[in-house]
Order: structure tokens, then sequence, then C-alpha cells
């Protein structure tokens, strides 16, 4: 594969002895050497791409092996439920069914049980607040979810659901869907 070099840029390399460069060489994915762009050139010129950055930042791959990207995106369109009081997770959530007409979803994220000071969300909460709506708040870390008896019944999740093949469904002591993943 041919190398291809990165000039006249403002490269960050995050390297204790070259932190900051003006090109980097690539091949195959790989860096090969961070300089001067008169460095890089002459050292892989000859048979390199050079492309003319006009000062543009270069920063290394980022790389997350455990990425929502999509959830994230998805959830700065919903209500941020991250306080430290369940109270004030249902608050913005009743605001919200206020607005909202009938029927329709009340979607949130960012809740955290372990922030609300012994409090434990319950679905008769948000039954409470939200009678004729269904309501899905993610919690923080997208691995769970909070909902309540309507969105329960309009996924089809009754007792005698089983839970999906790696995933759990939360109930209470009569095996009744909670609501909650625990």
């Amino acid at each position: 594969m041919k190398t291809i070099i990165l000039s006249n840029a403002s490269v960050h390399t995050y390297d204790p002895r070259l932190p900051h460069a003006e090109a980097v060489a690539v091949r195959d994915g790989a860096i090969l050497d961070a300089g001067s762009s008169e460095k890089i050139i002459a050292r892989f010129g000859d048979s390199a791409e050079i492309v003319d950055l006009n000062g543009m930042t270069v920063l290394p791959g980022f790389t997350d092996s455990h990425l929502h990207l999509l959830e994230y995106g998805l959830s700065l369109q919903r209500i941020r439920c991250d306080f430290l009081s369940m109270d004030a997770c249902l608050d913005l959530v009743h605001k919200e069914v206020k607005r909202a007409e009938t029927g329709q979803w009340i979607l949130g994220h960012g809740w955290d049980h372990n922030l609300w000071e012994g409090a434990s969300p319950q679905k008769e909460d948000l039954d409470r607040i939200a009678p004729g709506h269904p309501v899905y708040l993610t919690h923080k870390s997208l691995h769970s979810a909070w909902v309540n008896s309507t969105a329960l019944r309009s996924a089809g999740i009754t007792v005698n659901t089983e839970a999906p093949p790696g995933g759990k469904i939360g109930r209470n002591r009569e095996s009744v869907p909670s609501g909650l993943p625990y």
C-alpha cells in the first residue's frame, strides 16, 4: 500500500518525546514517523502521496471498544434524567407528559439510582405521573432502562414473556415485570 504524508499540519502525537509535529507518514494504517514536513518528505516523499493540510489539526485515532455512539446521539434529543434525586427526574418527566399528546412516548436518558440516596425507581412511580403515556428512560450506562406499565404493554411484555437471549426482564416477587432490569 502507498505511503501517505500529511504535511503542513498541527499534529498532536501524545508522545512526550515529540508532543507536536508538522507532518506524519502513514502506511497500511500504521504511523511510520512524525516530525517536520521537511524531514518526513525527505525520508518518505519519493514514493508517497503528499497531502498538504494547510495547518489543519491531526489527532491520533480514537479507539473505544465499547461505544454507544448512536444511543448517545439519540439521548441528546431526550429528557435529561441525570439528576441527584429521583424526584427531580420524575418532575422533569411529568413536565414532558403535560406537553405531550396522549399516548405519545416519553423518552429520557441518564438516570442513575446509585446517586439517589436510597431511592429505588419503580414502574409505579412512572405510572403515577404518566398514566396515558409509555415511558422509556435509559440508564446512564445504556445497559438498562426504567419503564412504566404502559411501555411494558406496548412492548408486549407480560408475566409470561421470557427474557431475550443475553437479556433480563426485571420482575417483582410475584414474577410480574417490574419495569426495571433488576
